[in-house]
This record gives structure tokens, sequence and C-alpha cells, in this order.
């Protein structure tokens, strides 16, 4: 049966009635030669549907004007978010909120941009899903946290776009989003480097720490970007994480051999690497701290020449 490319053999009932096949047509044909995904939304083939058609047809069942927000929007821009195997449509006033099997449907009054389509599917930006996932499908705590410091980091969105986006909205369910972008700001990149930026910040006999910054030598050639770095003594702070370092990266990379090598660039640069892990920062912050702080006394006053600090704004990022 002719269909529309984009759609993936997924029809509307009304789309169906339009190349010419009766209500009773319909009938007769469904489980026969067609099958229904969800009210009123047929795929034209009785094979396996797989997650995109059913994406898309949801998208079909929500009707003129959705746009897909929340946790699956997210994972389509490339986070990696709990999953609730549910779809969320914003639709216009002139549409109803509803319900079907995974899929839901939220009206609203304000403008929703659309950053991408994948098929025939409108996705909202990212700094609108991810409010929409914390407020309606219940995204929270250091997922919602971790998200928005990925989505960041990743410049998948804007500080100022999710600034803008925290100010339409009411406070509720929605800290841990303002707390991921205040940090961010600060320098960190993610939650274990947050906690590692707090921890130094509040030991008073260390000397000031800079987050996320670029080293390089004289000759612009870079040395790395260590997690947390400390200009008198030439200390790099580096929290390995298994789930940050580990697999393979998206050039087929091993992501742990990337790690070590980038380390290894620094020590050749004579920067001190003191590696710490999240584990360590959440159970044992004192260890963590002892060790810093004795590495970094031990150093005071060390100046390395060959190394210059390339700063960054972050609220300046595109």
């Amino acid at each position: 049966m002719p269909g529309i490319p984009e759609q993936r053999c997924i029809l509307t009932s009304t789309q169906l009635s339009e190349r010419g096949w009766t209500a009773d047509a319909i009938r007769h044909a469904r489980g026969r030669r067609i099958q229904l995904v969800l009210p009123r939304v047929f795929a034209t083939h009785l094979g396996p549907l797989d997650v995109q058609d059913r994406l898309v047809a949801a998208f079909l069942w929500a009707g003129d004007g959705a746009v897909l927000t929340g946790r699956v929007a997210l994972q389509r821009h490339g986070l990696d978010v709990p999953s609730l195997g549910a779809c969320l449509f914003l639709v216009p006033t002139t549409h109803r909120s509803r319900r079907a099997a995974g899929v839901s449907t939220v009206r609203t009054t304000r403008p929703v941009p659309v950053a991408a389509f994948r098929d025939c599917v409108p996705l909202t930006d990212v700094a609108r899903a991810l409010c929409d996932a914390a407020v309606h499908q219940q995204l929270r705590g250091e997922a919602l946290q971790s998200a928005t410091m990925s989505a960041l980091q990743r410049r998948l969105t804007h500080p100022d776009r999710l600034r803008t986006e925290l100010e339409e909205r009411p406070r509720n369910g929605l800290q841990p989003v303002r707390r991921a972008l205040k940090d961010y700001l600060a320098g960190a990149w993610s939650l274990p480097e947050a906690a590692l930026a707090k921890l130094i910040r509040a030991e008073p006999g260390l000397p000031p720490c800079l987050l996320n910054t670029e080293l390089c030598t004289p000759d612009e050639v870079v040395i790395g970007v260590p997690d947390a770095y400390f200009e008198d003594g030439g200390i790099a702070v580096q929290v390995h994480s298994k789930a940050f370092h580990s697999g393979v990266d998206s050039q087929g990379k091993d992501r742990w051999s990337a790690t070590v090598e980038k380390d290894g660039t620094m020590v050749e640069n004579r920067v001190i690497v003191v590696p710490v892990t999240p584990n360590s920062i959440e159970r044992r912050p004192e260890q963590v701290l002892t060790r810093i702080r004795r590495v970094v006394t031990a150093n005071r006053g060390r100046r390395l020449p060959g190394v210059i600090v390339r700063g960054h704004d972050r609220s300046k990022d595109t």
C-alpha cells in the first residue's frame, strides 16, 4: 500500500480514507493486512514495529501541532535519561489533553520551539524538554541534574536559553535544573566534578582552583583540560569515572585509553595529576581532601612557565 515516506508505513484512519479506504474496508483489513497501533492509527503491514515506528504512530495520534517533549525527546537529542517507555507531546489549546497506551498530550498556551525532526516527528528544544520531563514525567534529583549538566557541557542547550525557560516556570520540581546551571557556570561539567569543586572550595587552606580550564603550551598546543587545576603548584585533579570513561566513543576509540593518554600528556608537561573517583568523593571526602591538601602543600609556589592557562566564560557558550 502506498504510504507517506517519512511516516514509515504508519497512517491514520483519515489518511487511509483519503486513499479510498472505507470504514468497512479498514475493519475488514485489520489483523489481515493492517494492524492497529494506537486508536485510529494503523501500520500498513503485519510485521514487527520498532521504536521509531511507534514514535511516528504516537505523533500521528497526538494530532496536528503536536511536538515531542520530555524524556523521549531528550533521548532523541542524544541524552542518557531513564526511560519510562512513554511519549509526551505538547499540543495547542485547540486540542485536549488525553492519554492512550504509552502516549499522552499536554496543552500549552506558550509557543513551543521545534529544534529538530525525527522522520516526521518534531522535537522541542532541550531546555523545554528537560523542564517538561521534570514537571510531567517525574524526572527528579540526580538524574535530572546530571542530564542538565550533560546537555550544557555538550552544548545541546545554552545557559541563557535554559535560564529563560526556568523563568517561565514555577519553581516546584526544577531545583535540580537550577543547581546544574549554577554548577556549570561555576565550571563543573558533571555531578562528580561539582561535588569535587564543593569539597575543595569548602577547604580554606587551599589556593584558588580552576575547573575545566584549558591548558596549553606557549605556542598554543593544547595540553589538556583538567577537571580541577591549581595553578599555584601545577596540580591537576582528575575525576576518573567508569560511567564516563568506559566503552568506546563515536570514533570507535577506547575511552579509558584516551583518558590515560590525556593524563600522560599533562604529566609530560610536568603537571602533577591527582586521580580521584566519584565513589571516593561521595564516601570518603575527607580522605580525598587530605590527598589533595598534601600534594598542594608540598608543591606550593611551584611554577610551570611552559603551561599556560587559557580561560573560558561558560555563559558565552554557543
